[in-house]
């Protein structure tokens, strides 16, 4: 008995290893990424390179989501973990190849948008820059009333995971929350409690 104990931990604590490697691998990735991103976007015209610069933006927008998707994907999964350490091994895998993919089209785009903003470049030479500005501003305020339905839909997602999990669950992340009166609050207000706190 002791001896299955033993082994499952070691296996654990492999799996763990395993997962931080491949964390530190994306992150390089992602560094390499950004600086070559970087020295592209320093090589262009100022119309492109601020272009190219609210793409990146964009692009990093999403990436956040992404990891806060994955974040929120995580709590709820843990619940789940305690029964089924198969399952669990399961959704990570799927999770890792998501953000791989994620990744990868994110590249993929930046790459095609530097290209064109290049092209871009040498067709509008002649164009006002003012004329760019303000059209990159308003691209700005685009993507950001863009960003706020996300945000928005965010909540929902969150305010939808919290709704699933048991007014025990719930009570115990309003206590690691250290949310005040939640002893006495209805499962509808502790969602509402837990979801106001993060």
């Amino acid at each position: 008995m002791a001896t299955a104990t033993k082994s499952k931990k070691s296996t654990t604590r492999t799996a763990v290893g395993e997962e931080l490697a491949d964390d530190l691998d994306a992150r390089t990735i992602a560094e390499r990424i950004e600086f070559r991103l970087d020295e592209i976007q320093n090589g262009l015209p100022t119309i492109p390179a601020k272009l190219m610069e609210l793409n990146r933006a964009v692009a990093h927008r999403t990436a956040a989501n992404n990891r806060r998707n994955f974040d929120l994907l995580v709590e709820s999964v843990q619940t789940v973990a305690k029964t089924t350490d198969s399952s669990v091994r399961t959704v990570v895998g799927t999770i890792r190849w998501t953000t791989e993919k994620t990744v990868d089209a994110a590249s993929s785009g930046l790459r095609q948008i530097a290209g064109q903003a290049r092209a871009q470049a040498k067709i509008a030479a002649d164009s006002v820059e003012d004329q760019v500005t303000d059209l990159a501003d308003e691209t700005v305020d685009r993507v950001e009333a863009e960003l706020d339905g996300i945000r928005a839909a965010e909540v929902k997602s969150e305010k939808r995971v919290l709704r699933s999990m048991t007014k025990d669950e719930l009570y115990e992340r309003a206590q690691d929350l250290e949310i005040e009166g939640r002893a006495d609050m209805s499962k509808a207000q502790l969602v509402n409690a837990i979801s106001s706190a993060t």
